[in-house]
């Protein structure tokens, strides 16, 4: 061999994440899906062989070609300058600094591109089968990210980077295409469920899985169109007992039936109608129940099943109806008892027995009138007669702001009521004076021994003093003294007009 050297440039090797056009076939899907735990050794597979083709390819693109200089023949030494001959060939052929950075920078994009490509690639060939719908979209964006690996290793990163994001936005493209194609098939096999198509459904739903197999959505609806020949037996036989009357009967269909596909369309309106007509159908038994017993006497029966229905239909004019006959054949007599007791008791002013006789009408029916409106009167007079007999019973204790502002309170509410008989009528003239009297302050003289600390209820600390003159109104007050050395003195006084100085001091001494 002469005495030259050979120059030995890269293979050409494939940079993108693709096995040729059957990568996306039904058939290499199903091969991707023969074992589980080949799916994580493939993908680390190519995660580390993309590394180090980018690798190479950065430093094979660096503005050299690499190249392995072989001797045919030993030679005698060479000088320096002989030496330094091809590293001098080599840096002559080097791109200047700006075209070598925007070289990088173009090679960095290009790579970009690829990463994104090999993404989508492994994101859709992981997701859908698309072999089976896109096989065609799959090789023509497989062949642009091969035409991509192509101007790569040529360096022209540009030509590359288009490529490659080419590739990349067509997997994207048909990656929203199988996404749309599986909503669309299951929405259709949902409307078809809906309208009892069975043969409809699972073919709308096997179209889904043709694309993902693994669709939850799809899978769930097979199962419930699987079910469809029960679901359409379960309605017809709950329509024809609605037909029948039984509604009770159709209320347990349902129950059944949602018991077997809770999503069933309309099922939940059926049931409330179904549970109404329930309702309905309870509601004309038991008054007629109601009407049967008070045909036969048995009034007791008879008001139990009228207030049943009246439970089951607040205010029905029927169920009141039966009540009123109950009341009119069997209370008759007890209320009109009743009300003349307890119109002698509001006669007599004997309040409290009114009440209790009011009370027993309403426990015999609620709805009794002249029991409800009395009772109201009855308890109003009698908490005037209360609160103003113990004015009366004691009106020292009105020199309490809380008692008197009470007093004033119960007198305007008593002259509010009616009727007004002898009784009301004198204790609110003896209340209206007591209150008026014992609403006017009075002078009272306190004296001490100017070393006893006084206190007075009401009024509060007044300290030391020998003398001192307080103006309150009448009443009764507590007075409290201490002094350091002596027992404490408590005091109670009546304040009234014209009454006598009170003295009050400690002068026991504390025992030892």
């Amino acid at each position: 061999m002469s005495d030259a050297d050979l120059d030995i440039a890269p293979a050409k090797v494939p940079l993108s994440h693709h096995s040729g056009a059957v990568a996306g076939r039904p058939e290499a899907r199903a091969e991707s899906r023969l074992s589980p735990w080949l799916a994580p050794i493939g993908l680390g597979a190519l995660v580390i062989a993309a590394a180090v083709l980018l690798w190479w390819a950065g430093d094979s693109g660096r503005g050299e070609r690499a190249s392995v200089v072989i001797n045919a023949e030993p030679s005698s030494p060479r000088s320096a300058q002989e030496q330094q001959a091809p590293a001098t060939t080599q840096a002559d052929n080097a791109l200047p600094p700006f075209a070598a950075s925007q070289q990088a920078l173009a090679r960095d994009r290009a790579q970009s591109a690829l990463a994104r490509f090999v993404e989508q690639q492994i994101a859709l060939e992981d997701a859908m089968a698309v072999g089976a719908w896109g096989q065609t979209a799959f090789d023509e964006a497989l062949a642009a990210a091969a035409a991509g690996d192509e101007a790569f290793v040529e360096e022209q990163f540009e030509a590359s980077q288009a490529a490659y994001e080419q590739a990349a936005d067509a997997l994207g493209a048909l990656i929203e295409e199988g996404q749309a194609r599986i909503e669309t098939a299951i929405a259709e096999g949902q409307q078809a469920i809906d309208d009892r198509q069975q043969e409809a459904a699972l073919a709308a739903f096997k179209r889904a899985l043709t694309i993902d197999p693994d669709n939850q959505a799809a899978v769930a609806g097979i199962a419930r169109t699987n079910k469809l020949p029960d679901v359409k037996r379960l309605l017809l036989q709950a329509r024809n007992q609605e037909l029948a009357g039984n509604w009770q009967g159709a209320k347990e269909s349902y129950a059944e039936l949602a018991a077997l596909d809770p999503e069933t369309r309309g099922l939940q309106q059926l049931r409330s109608d179904a549970d109404a007509a329930v309702g309905s159908q309870a509601l004309r038994d038991t008054l007629s129940r109601g009407f049967a017993a008070l045909d036969a006497r048995r009034y007791a029966e008879a008001r139990k099943a009228f207030n049943s229905a009246l439970a089951m239909d607040a205010g029905n004019e029927v169920a009141l109806g039966g009540l009123q006959q109950v009341t009119d054949r069997t209370e008759l007599s007890e209320m009109a008892r009743l009300e003349r007791d307890a119109s002698a008791a509001v006669a007599g002013e004997d309040w409290n027995s009114a009440v209790a006789l009011y009370q027993r009408a309403l426990k015999l029916d609620s709805n009794i009138q002249f029991a409800k409106a009395g009772l109201g009167a009855a308890r109003a007079q009698a908490r005037a007669a209360s609160t103003l007999g113990e004015i009366v019973a004691a009106p020292n204790k009105l020199s309490s702001k809380q008692l008197m502002s009470k007093g004033r309170e119960a007198l305007a509410q008593a002259r509010t009521l009616k009727p007004r008989g002898p009784k009301l009528a004198a204790l609110i003239e003896r209340s209206d004076a007591l209150l008026t009297a014992y609403a006017q302050p009075v002078t009272v003289q306190l004296t001490s021994d100017n070393r006893t600390e006084v206190l007075v209820s009401t009024v509060g600390k007044l300290g030391a003093f020998a003398a001192r003159e307080l103006s309150l109104r009448p009443g009764e007050y507590v007075l409290l003294g201490s002094r350091a050395g002596c027992r404490d003195v408590r005091r109670t006084v009546v304040v009234a007009p014209d009454m006598q100085p009170v003295d009050i001091r400690c002068e026991e001494p504390l025992s030892r």
